[in-house]
């Protein structure tokens, strides 16, 4: 075999394990609040994780699940988690509770807040 022919097998030995060793490793990217399963010890809850990264600066990665978990008369009870991906131990409750006549993702943010840390924000709020 000529030094030619071995340094052409080599590189595309090289580049076959470059692909098949990064595979899995490129999963780093997933968030870590993957480990947290919202609402798993209940019987019927039926939620499904994605994955988000806001509009901010700098941006903030996030996982949201969706889906219904059943009340205590059975009754479907349509909620959303949100979990940010640096999420580490145990992390704070906040509950945002719906019961007017819209949608109830027509008040939830889609793009970038700019009245963070100011005390007016459209919508509901328990502090004026």
């Amino acid at each position: 075999m000529t030094a030619r022919r071995s340094r052409a097998l080599f590189a595309a030995l090289l580049a076959g394990l470059t692909v098949f060793c990064v595979g899995p490793v490129a999963r780093a990217d997933r968030c870590a609040a993957d480990s947290y399963r919202p609402f798993a010890a209940v019987p019927g809850a039926a939620l499904r994780a994605i994955d988000y990264v806001s509009k901010d600066r700098p941006p903030v990665r996030y996982t949201m699940w969706r889906g219904t978990v059943p009340s205590f008369d059975g009754l479907p009870l349509s909620v959303d988690v949100t979990i940010p991906c640096d999420a580490r131990g145990p992390i704070p409750f906040v509950s945002m509770n719906h019961g007017w006549t819209d949608d109830k993702t027509i008040w939830e943010e889609t793009g970038r807040s700019d009245t963070v840390g100011s005390t007016f924000r459209p919508g509901s709020n328990a502090h004026w």
